[in-house]
Formats: structure tokens, sequence, C-alpha cells
């Protein structure tokens, strides 16, 4: 499969994203995609889905310093 073309697959499929929803997840999804090849496709966006959990509680903690 061409380079992100599983990327884009999985993004296409998750009909329930908005536009923005899909350009935030999108290069979460792709690192977790380049780091667990061999995931399934629901395995590689709840991975996305965490880090970009992960990320916001990060910044979250960091704006209430």
């Amino acid at each position: 499969m061409p380079e992100c073309a599983r990327t884009d697959l999985i993004l296409a499929l998750a009909d329930n994203l908005s536009a923005e929803d899909v350009q935030l997840v999108r290069p979460f999804l792709r690192l977790a995609e380049l780091a667990t090849p061999t995931a399934t496709d629901a395995e590689l966006l709840a991975d996305a889905w965490e880090s970009l959990e992960s990320l916001f509680a990060l910044i979250d903690g960091e704006a209430g310093r």
C-alpha cells in the first residue's frame, strides 16, 4: 500500500469525523501506523486518539500552572 494510503482510508471510513478532526488526527494516526504497522485499523485510530488526548492533557496541565 502506498505511503499514507492506509491512514487516508481509515480517515475516509470514519465518517463521523469533521474536517477539522481529520486534520487534527491525521499526523497522530500516521505516527501510530509507522510505529505499529501490523496493528488493526481500530487499534491505530485508538492509539492516535490516545496520543492526541495526552497532548491536550499536557497542554491543559501547563496552562493551569
